[in-house]
């Protein structure tokens, strides 16, 4: 009996010698990431779509920052594919860019609005409540024929022909080698330079942060990405 006791014995530390010798040589590693596979994130066009309106000629005289408009109903569906040989897609349609665009007055009216009664207030140094159209339109938005809400809202309406969805789809659309290491991502070439994440999976969910991002930078507003795994 003792004998079977100490011939068990002997085999289960064997067994832990074993593991352990086979964990000393790599194969219990902190397991890679698996992101093979089509991947889909939502993410914000309205900085690009702003920052297009600004660069138009109608809009050199506003001496607004157009950037600080923030618009809603602005998102478009980013498709993210990584293979197993170690190549992503990253893809916008330009499609869905055009209609983001014909609809984005829209839908953000109220939202060019309260950002222009804001600047103004922020110039007068008044509060927001206070700002008359006549304040707004008698000499900061300087535009030939634009008295009230309705004539601006349709100029930007006759903006927006003006803005190229191909090139904002560009913008978000990209391929190249991707790597991982760890929870470590890097994807050559991603969405303007900015290639190095730290990547979290949870189930179907893959999160990525940037390694580097200035909080000021435009691009820090499609950050974190969140994608979620269809294929």
């Amino acid at each position: 009996m003792k004998n079977a006791k100490d011939l068990f014995v002997k085999l289960i530390a064997a067994a832990l010698l074993a593991a352990f010798a086979v964990c000393a040589f790599g194969a219990c590693k902190k397991n890679e990431l698996d992101v093979v596979g089509e991947w889909k994130a939502k993410v914000d066009l309205g900085p690009a779509i702003i920052a297009a309106i600004a660069d138009t000629p109608l809009a050199s005289g506003i001496e607004m920052d157009l950037n600080t408009i923030v618009l809603k109903d602005s998102e478009v569906t980013m498709t993210v594919t990584f293979d197993k040989d170690g190549n992503y897609k990253a893809e916008v349609k330009s499609e869905e860019v055009s209609d983001k665009i014909n609809t984005m007055v829209d839908s953000n009216a109220d939202a060019i609005k309260q950002a222009v009664i804001a600047y103004v207030a922020g110039e007068e140094g008044i509060d927001a409540s206070a700002v008359t159209d006549e304040m707004v339109f008698g000499g900061y938005i300087p535009l030939p024929g634009v008295t009230d809400w309705d004539t601006l809202m349709g100029m930007i309406k006759r903006l927006t022909p003006m803005i190229d969805a191909n090139e904002i789809a560009k913008k978000f659309t990209s391929e190249g080698k991707y790597t991982v290491s760890g929870d470590k991502l890097k994807m050559e070439g991603f969405y303007k330079s900015i290639e190095d994440f730290t990547a979290k999976l949870e189930g179907t969910t893959l999160t990525l942060t940037p390694e580097k991002l200035d909080e000021n930078d435009p691009s820090a507003k499609l950050f974190p990405l969140v994608l979620e795994k269809t294929k």
